[in-house]
């Protein structure tokens, strides 16, 4: 018999700096990035039985439902990362549940650089940890986290985080934040693995020879500075990949700018280009100067979480 256990809320994040330092030898990139948690948030509803048996058996004891349901056609539900975190937790601490089923509300937009699958994951984890684990840390949950994807593990802990590594590596930092953000996503799907393909970063090795201490920037000074500082300072390496491709995402940051946008920036490797603004009119300013091209955009208003 199933039951609803619990109702998770994925959080979106957004990048307020991303730079790629070098390609490692594992074939991730090491990178140094500012992730920042926001208001928009998917909705997951977690029925549980109760029961469990000796070992899973995946054409019963699984089943997933996302809405809207165009967004099934993306791929198989063995290939979703809820699954994926599904498994990956039965697997690693012997749970096998008889049955367990998920509804995915799915608000984030999907290939966006907002993290919408990875926070998805996270909340699967935190949900079957509260339901079948209750005593497991969430420091033994990172690390179910990280073979899940690099930005997943951030999710569990949901704070503005330095990260470093290939992005599983985080330090808390705390920000000035009573900022107004203006998200706005041209309806454009890219692939983050694709992206990273693009880049021609040097080796470990090169970096060393070369000295390029350039993508070493000081976050824990900045992030303190005003919002307005941050331009110039924080940057997205990304950008130089994507903007050439889709000259649509930088027309949307130069136009937040324009509008009076403190700080923007493309979050991850794209398509969503986000502007913070330190008065709420100035921001509704923006929203509607986008809003009249007559696109079809996903035009969001948030806060730091």
């Amino acid at each position: 018999m199933k039951y609803l256990t619990t109702t998770l809320y994925p959080n979106a994040k957004i990048n307020l700096a991303l730079n790629i330092i070098y390609k490692r030898a594992d074939g991730f990139h090491e990178l140094k990035s500012i992730f920042a948690p926001i208001q928009l948030t998917d909705k997951i509803f977690l029925y549980c039985s109760k029961e469990q048996t000796l070992s899973l058996q995946e054409e019963n004891c699984f089943s997933l439902k996302i809405e809207p349901k165009k967004i099934e056609s993306l791929g198989k539900v063995e290939d979703n990362i809820i699954y994926k975190a599904y498994r990956l937790f039965c697997d690693t601490f012997q749970i096998f549940p008889k049955s367990v089923e998920v509804e995915l509300e799915k608000h984030i937009p999907i290939g966006a650089g907002m993290g919408g699958g990875s926070s998805d994951a996270a909340s699967t984890l935190l949900g079957l940890r509260e339901i079948y684990k209750p005593d497991l840390s969430i420091k033994e949950l990172h690390s179910v986290a990280m073979e899940l994807g690099s930005d997943v593990a951030f999710f569990l802990y949901n704070q503005v985080a330095i990260a470093s590594g290939r992005g599983e590596l985080l330090s808390p930092v705390s920000i000035y934040s009573p900022y107004y953000i203006l998200l706005v996503n041209p309806g454009i799907h890219i692939s983050t693995a694709g992206a990273y393909g693009k880049f021609k970063k040097p080796t470990m090795e090169e970096y060393k020879k070369n000295k390029r201490n350039n993508f070493l920037l000081d976050y824990e000074d900045h992030i303190l500075k005003n919002v307005i500082d941050w331009k110039g300072v924080f940057t997205n390496d990304f950008e130089d990949i994507i903007f050439p491709d889709y000259p649509i995402i930088e027309k949307i940051k130069n136009e937040l700018y324009y509008s009076g946008a403190a700080f923007s920036l493309m979050s991850g490797s794209g398509s969503t280009v986000f502007g913070i603004f330190k008065e709420e009119e100035e921001l509704l300013i923006a929203k509607a100067r986008i809003e009249k091209g007559g696109t079809d955009f996903f035009i969001y208003q948030t806060k730091f979480l």
